[in-house]
């Protein structure tokens, strides 16, 4: 599968949107406790400007570090504008 730079993918052409969720003890308090003990997901949407096509990615829930979290979210972005730039 080619990369999103060998497609020449112009980003501008593709909007996302990221909603997530936290779970886990004493929510109310959450910045204090760390990210081991809260299981977070995303749901990760990406819409083709030029063809109004969308597609959603869901990252499961889970005990993810932040930057773990950031990495997945990236990878689906990225791999949802290719599948959308690969229907037009």
């Amino acid at each position: 599968m080619k990369t999103k730079k060998e497609n020449k993918i112009n980003e501008n052409e593709f909007v996302w949107g990221i909603t997530g969720s936290v779970s886990g003890k004493h929510l109310s308090s959450v910045s204090r406790h760390s990210r081991k003990e809260k299981l977070t997901s995303r749901r990760v949407t990406v819409r083709d400007l030029t063809t109004g096509l969308s597609e959603m990615k869901e990252i499961p829930e889970y005990h993810y570090s932040k930057k773990e979290m950031q990495k997945l979210t990236n990878i689906a972005i990225d791999n949802l504008m290719m599948s959308l730039y690969n229907k037009r």
